[in-house]
């Protein structure tokens, strides 16, 4: 049979499902009408539901930093456009510049001997620093001399970690498929997130059209899930694929406030750690308010 593939591929579609309705027929023959309906169900393609927008990624960088063993938690400073992550291999946090990844300081972590650290959230308008332990039930705030301990309520699953508006309250994932949103001494809250494949990894905050946003990664998966605080309910906007493959591990995730864009770390399957920067589009059936920053919305 001769001709170009778009010609063939109608001519095999209707090939392939001719013979499934006669291999139908001759089924319902025997066992009857039942099997010929949940037959003819497997057959025509699931659609599924489209309540939340198109969620698009846009890789616009990415960079090493040589020097690091591990890139994990990450944080952004827009008041210095730089990127704050922790390595547990040599216990210190990187502070980088948020265009290349180069080096501007690093801070030994010491609050304990051989510590397990994930997460990093910086405060620009205190100083302050708040790295989390997997490995302790506390959190340590760090304001340039002593490292200070606070009650985690995500204890030894801590993971992800970022600084709720005004630094006002923490958002921490726990490593079993939920997440925190608490004030050092006061409320908490607890999402159980169902759906993720994998243990969940980085999470940020993000302003979600006047909204309180939230993404989160999960270690095994290039998906990063998008979720509306809504009262004491995480309601899901989407998922996405970071188009980056193949890797062993999706680790951190910040919002870069003023550049409007993500940043992503990942250790790839050479056991080299990179860091991504990239755009998001949500695209709306219908419009939405934006107030957004720079990230982009359009509609369809």
């Amino acid at each position: 049979m001769n001709g170009s593939r778009g010609e063939l591929e109608p001519l095999l579609l209707e090939a392939v499902l001719s013979e499934a309705m006669e291999q139908i027929r001759a089924m319902t023959a025997i066992v009857g009408r039942t099997v010929l309906i949940l037959l003819l169900l497997a057959v025509v393609p699931a659609r599924a539901a489209r309540d939340g927008p198109n969620i698009n990624i846009e890789i616009v960088n990415y960079f090493l930093v040589p020097d690091a063993y591990f890139i994990l938690g990450m944080d952004y400073d827009p008041s210095g456009d730089r990127i704050f992550f922790c390595d547990n291999i040599t216990n210190k946090v990187f502070v980088c510049r948020a265009a290349d990844g180069h080096i501007l300081e690093t801070i030994d972590v010491t609050f304990r001997e051989d510590p397990s650290i994930f997460g990093v959230c910086y405060d620009p308008t205190t100083g302050y620093m708040y790295v989390n332990d997997w490995g302790l039930e506390e959190f340590y705030r760090f304001d340039g001399a002593a490292w200070t301990p606070l009650d985690d309520p995500a204890g030894k699953e801590s993971r992800g970690f970022d600084l709720g508006p005004g630094a006002e309250y923490f958002y921490e994932t726990d490593y079993d498929r939920g997440f925190y949103k608490f004030a050092p001494g006061g409320e908490t809250h607890y999402f159980e997130v169902s759906g993720f494949q994998s243990r969940t990894s980085g999470m940020t905050y993000f302003p979600y059209f006047g909204a309180e946003g939230v993404a989160i990664d999960t270690y095994e998966q290039t998906y990063i899930n998008f979720f509306e605080i809504v009262g004491t309910d995480a309601v899901l906007i989407g998922t996405a694929e970071i188009p980056v493959y193949p890797i062993y591990y999706s680790l951190g995730l910040t919002y870069a406030q003023g550049r409007g864009t993500f940043f992503w770390s990942c250790w790839d399957e050479n056991n080299v750690f990179w860091i991504y920067e990239f755009d998001i589009d949500f695209e709306f059936e219908s419009v939405k308010p934006t107030s957004l920053g720079r990230l982009k919305a359009s509609y369809r």
